[in-house]
């Protein structure tokens, strides 16, 4: 079974860059912006979450919570 990454980011060329990362390693992976972060969550239970620590609106720590 494969695992499944969520990465959250508010730069679009780095989502982009570890997409194609993770895919390249067999991972399944969901992006996702700041923004749209925890919408993206319903429904989709990842094995691991990968957040930027420096958002443009809160920081990783603060999305954690």
């Amino acid at each position: 079974m494969e695992k499944r990454i969520l990465v959250v980011d508010d730069e679009q060329d780095i989502l982009t860059l570890i997409q194609e990362i993770l895919v390249d390693e067999g991972y399944s992976d969901q992006t996702s912006t700041y923004g749209k972060c925890l919408q993206d969550l319903q429904g989709y239970l990842p094995d691991l979450i990968l957040v930027d620590i420096m958002l443009a609106v809160e920081d990783g720590r603060e999305v954690c919570a």
